[in-house]
């Protein structure tokens, strides 16, 4: 179980572990690993499960899917999950609980990836809180364009929350430096002209859009803008709440072996969150294989793999060994970003 001091104490400062995790490997120079799961698929015991492995086989960030009835992007292996975790009753009350007893465990950063409905149906404000209470560092929905997406993006910033904004090879020029400019955490750059699940190519096409992505992500940035007291944390309304021990930072990064993401430590005091330079550009859609990531990786500052991940979870779901072959599958991916 994690170890975390006492949120009240007044010198303590809580960051958020996305923003942490790619300015510490921006510092170290190395590519990250964010990994896709369905909650509830097969079902939520066994996310909690799936969660843990992962993040001790070397995952960097892990986006959790919001499964919804007409799903956005998704391609039939997701879809396929999605209607698993939804029959066995999977709601987002229960995901953000999910989320808490995985705090207990580890601190891999944690986003909420999901359709804008079921956020908004919860209620956004009140979303933000329990997101913040239970241990939720961000979130992705893909069907929320950067027009509307004015009280959602105010009401994350104003809780220390990442949201997290997609650009894909046909979004213009102007548009993708927008796009970046409000993004926090990093930016998610599809890589391919469709759904999930569909095999990759890296071409001179895509090299280029991402290079264009990346150079759009290097204009002044100013993450979250904050490092926020323990204890205290800003509501969209500016008023301040308590924040509670879920929301410790991750220890010591050096003097111990890395873990799992593991045991939270001593809260860092310093610098970790980003103000300004430029944003991380994570490139996801159609990778499956160790092969894959490495050539994306000399693209971009993170690979995103979800559906082959799913894949692997629907092969061995029954087997006594699934986490085992899926901690193998995340550690080849892993190694391959060395």
């Amino acid at each position: 179980m994690a170890n975390h001091s006492d949120s009240s104490s007044s010198g303590s400062i809580l960051e958020n572990r996305i923003e942490e995790h790619f300015a510490e490997a921006a510092r170290e120079g190395r590519k990250s690993l964010v990994l896709f799961l369905t909650a509830g698929f097969p079902d939520l015991q066994t996310t909690e499960r799936l969660v843990e492995t992962i993040a001790g086989a070397g995952a960097d960030v892990l986006e959790l899917g919001v499964p919804f009835s007409d799903p956005i992007a998704d391609g039939p292996t997701i879809q396929a999950a999605s209607q698993v975790a939804l029959k066995g009753g999977t709601t987002l009350e229960k995901i953000l609980e999910l989320v808490k007893r995985i705090r207990e465990r580890t601190q891999i950063p944690i986003v909420l990836f999901g359709a804008y409905n079921p956020f908004l149906h919860y209620g956004l404000e009140k979303l933000a809180r329990r997101a913040v209470e239970v241990g939720v560092d961000g979130f992705l929905a893909p069907d929320l364009p950067m027009e509307e997406s004015g009280e959602f993006d105010k009401i994350c910033r104003g809780a220390g929350l990442c949201l997290v904004y997609l650009v894909a090879p046909t979004t213009p020029p102007d548009r993708m430096r927008e796009i970046a400019r409000r993004s926090t955490g990093f930016l998610y750059f599809i890589s391919l002209k469709g759904v999930t699940g569909t095999s990759i190519v890296v071409s001179r096409e895509l090299r280029e859009k991402v290079r264009q992505a990346r150079e759009a992500a290097g204009a002044l940035r100013a993450g979250t803008g904050r490092l926020r007291k323990a204890g205290a944390l800003r509501e969209g309304t500016g008023r301040l709440r308590k924040a509670g021990p879920s929301r410790q930072a991750a220890g010591s990064r050096r003097g111990k072996a890395r873990e799992t993401h593991g045991k939270a430590g001593p809260l860092r005091k310093t610098g970790a969150m980003r103000e300004g330079g430029p944003l991380p550009v994570a490139v996801g859609f159609g990778i499956q294989t160790p092969q894959h990531a490495a050539a994306i990786a000399e693209i971009c500052d993170a690979v995103v793999v979800g559906s082959e991940l799913i894949r692997v979870v629907d092969r061995y779901k029954d087997a006594p060994d699934l986490l085992d072959q899926v901690a193998a599958y995340t550690r080849s991916l892993k190694e391959a970003l060395r």
